[in-house]
C-alpha cells in the first residue's frame, strides 16, 4: 500500500517530494515498457521481412497488416529502433541475399532478381549498382564467384 506512507509526512514539501518520486518511477517504468514493446514490434517486422523479402509485392502496408498497426506508427518506431527506414532495410536484406546468390551460384541476374523480390531485372540491376557500387556482373567477377 504505497499510499499508507502519506500519513508519515508532516509538511507539504515532504509530501510533494514523495509524490514526485512515485511519478518519476512510474514514468521510468512506462518508458521501459514502451521501449520493450517497440523492440518486440521491430523484431517481428524483421522476422517477417526476412521470411518474405523475395515476394515482389511485400510492402510496409502488408507488414503493418500482419502486425495489426498503422504504417505511420510503425515507420516512426522502426526508424527510431533501427536508424533506417523500412524501405532501406528491405533493400539491404534483398541486396545481401543477391550478393550471396551471385557469390555462390551460376544463376543469371534475371533469376536472382526474381529470387530476391524484383519483377524487373533492370530495376534490380539499378538498385544493386546503387547499393553495392557495382553491377551484379561486376560484383560476381570481382568477388571471385562462378559465373
Amino acid at each position: 500500500m504505497p499510499f499508507a506512507d502519506i500519513n508519515k509526512f508532516t509538511n507539504l514539501r515532504e509530501t510533494k517530494s514523495w509524490i514526485l518520486g512515485i511519478c518519476l518511477r512510474m514514468m521510468d517504468h512506462i518508458a521501459l515498457d514502451r521501449q520493450s514493446n517497440y523492440r518486440n514490434l521491430v523484431e517481428k517486422a524483421i522476422q517477417f521481412t526476412k521470411k518474405h523479402y523475395a515476394e515482389s509485392d511485400i510492402s510496409i502496408q502488408k507488414l503493418c497488416e500482419h502486425l495489426h498497426i498503422s504504417a505511420g506508427y510503425f515507420s516512426s518506431i522502426f526508424k527510431k529502433e533501427t536508424k533506417m527506414t523500412f524501405v532501406t532495410y528491405l533493400l539491404q536484406v534483398r541486396m545481401e541475399a543477391a550478393k550471396e546468390l551471385l557469390r555462390t551460384t551460376d544463376l543469371r541476374a534475371l533469376d536472382i532478381a526474381e529470387q530476391v523480390g524484383y519483377a524487373d531485372a533492370n530495376y534490380f540491376s539499378h538498385c544493386f549498382r546503387k547499393f553495392v557500387g557495382q553491377s551484379p556482373k561486376e560484383y560476381r567477377n570481382y568477388s571471385g564467384a562462378s559465373g
